[in-house]
């Protein structure tokens, strides 16, 4: 289990990072709190503020890295997070979908945008999403 102190000093790196424009140390480090927190099931809140804040060096970041390889399932599906953050539920289930669409197994990226449509009310496609998302991933 991640320590609370460990937690705070990554979170405050990635910040002080975002604001000295070093996205390419930053953003994975963020990513990485994100992926470490969302399987401890439930996320540090500064995180959360964090990763809102600088959603669109998030998207920069991301939309640089599929320019260099557009083949790159996890980019759009990282990018769709930042957008789906920011409100742009509709740009995240593209990056959403074309994540899939590079990588069908990709659970995921199918669970994602099923929270994605689920924001917008699409009940029915949320679900097929997550139905999709436990038969990859049953765990």
């Amino acid at each position: 289990m991640i320590s609370e102190d460990y937690t705070n000093f990554m979170v405050y790196l990635a910040e002080a990072l975002l604001y000295s424009k070093n996205e390419q140390f930053a953003v994975p480090l963020l990513h990485i709190l994100y992926e470490m927190q969302k399987r401890k099931s439930g996320f540090h809140s500064r995180t959360q503020f964090v990763i809102k804040k600088f959603s669109n060096p998030i998207i920069a970041f991301y939309s640089k890295t599929l320019q260099k390889n557009p083949q790159e399932a996890n980019a759009y599906n990282n990018r769709g997070i930042a957008k789906k953050n920011q409100g742009d539920t509709t740009g995240a289930i593209s990056d959403f979908t074309e994540a899939i669409r590079l990588n069908p197994q990709y659970a995921d990226a199918y669970n994602n945008r099923g929270l994605a449509k689920k924001a917008q009310n699409d009940l029915a496609g949320a679900i097929s999403d997550f139905t999709e998302a436990i038969r990859l991933n049953p765990q």
